[in-house]
C-alpha cells in the first residue's frame, strides 16, 4: 500500500524506514461481508482465506511491511538541526533525546517521542523528560499527536523537516530555536539572495487567493514565479521556500 506512495522510494534510499517482511493480517474486500483475513503461505504463494471465495493469492510486493528506523530518524534530525551532545539510544521508553541545539541564550534541547496523542503518551514522554538535566529550552517532535509536556513545546515533524531527495538526507525548513522561545539578534553577515523576493512572493499569492492548500505544491508554485520573474537567477530550493513560508504562518 506504500510502495505507489511519492516519496516512498526516498524514505527508503536514506535509510529512514524499512522493509520488514510480510503483514500478519489484510482486509478482504472481495466478498460481501468484509472481514480480516490472516496471511499464510501455502502452494508457493502468499494469500488468505475467505469463507465465500477459499483461498486468495497475493503478491508479496502488494504486502510488504514497513517499519521506521528510529535510530536513523534521530541521527538525521540531530544532522538536520547541528545537535551537539546527540544520544544514540532512547533515554527512557519510547523517547529519544536528538540533541542539543546551542543558542547564546542557553541550550534547546530536542527530543523525539513518536505519539503523543493520549495521557498515557504524554505520562510516558514526561517520565522519560524526568531524568533530564535540564535545558534552557525544551522542543518534542512527533508525528501525530500535538500533548504539551510541562515547559516544553510540541511540533510535528512534518512541519520542522523535510527529505531532500538529491541529499538523501532530511533538512530544517522550521526555525526551532525561535519556537522554543529564544529571540534571535541579527548581527549581520552576508545578505540572503532571495529573501525579498521570495517573502514578496508568498505575500501577493496570499493577498490574491492564489494560495495553494498543499505546502508543498505552494512552495513549487512560488519557485516557479521566482524562476519566471529571475530566468538569470537561480531559483531557491523547494526546503528554503517552504522555511520562508513557515515564517509567514508564524509571523517570526
Amino acid at each position: 500500500m506504500y510502495r505507489g506512495r511519492v516519496g516512498y522510494a526516498d524514505l527508503i534510499r536514506a535509510g529512514l524506514v524499512r522493509e520488514a517482511g510480510v503483514v500478519q493480517s489484510i482486509v478482504c474486500h472481495d466478498c460481501e461481508d468484509p472481514h480480516d483475513a490472516a496471511v499464510n503461505f501455502a502452494g508457493g504463494r502468499y494469500g488468505y482465506y475467505c469463507p465465500d471465495l477459499g483461498f486468495v493469492a497475493l503478491e508479496r510486493d502488494g504486502i510488504v511491511g514497513v517499519e521506521p528506523d528510529i535510530g536513523k530518524l534521530v541521527d538525521a534530525l540531530a544532522n538536520a538541526f547541528e545537535c551537539k551532545r546527540r544520544n544514540s539510544k532512547p533515554i527512557h521508553g519510547a523517547t529519544w533525546r536528538v540533541g542539543v541545539v546551542e543558542t547564546d541564550q542557553g541550550g534547546v534541547a530536542i527530543y523525539l517521542h513518536p505519539r503523543i496523542q493520549d495521557g498515557s503518551d504524554l505520562h510516558h514522554l514526561e517520565a522519560a523528560l524526568g531524568r533530564e538535566v535540564g535545558s534552557a529550552f525544551s522542543v518534542v517532535l512527533t508525528a501525530c499527536g500535538s500533548l504539551i509536556a510541562a515547559e516544553s513545546k510540541t511540533l510535528k515533524l512534518a512541519d520542522v523537516v523535510d527529505l531532500d531527495p538529491a541529499a538523501s538526507a532530511l533538512v530544517a525548513i522550521t526555525d526551532v530555536p525561535a519556537i522554543a522561545g529564544v529571540r534571535r539578534v541579527l548581527v549581520g553577515g552576508a545578505p540572503n539572495q532571495f529573501g525579498a523576493d521570495v517573502k514578496s512572493i508568498i505575500a501577493e499569492r496570499s493577498r490574491n487567493g492564489r494560495k495553494l492548500p498543499g505546502t508543498n505544491e505552494e512552495a513549487r508554485a512560488i519557485i516557479e514565479v521566482f524562476s519566471a520573474r529571475h530566468p538569470a537567477q537561480e531559483a531557491p530550493s523547494l526546503p528554503t521556500v517552504k522555511r520562508y513560508m513557515n515564517k509567514a504562518e508564524t509571523g517570526s
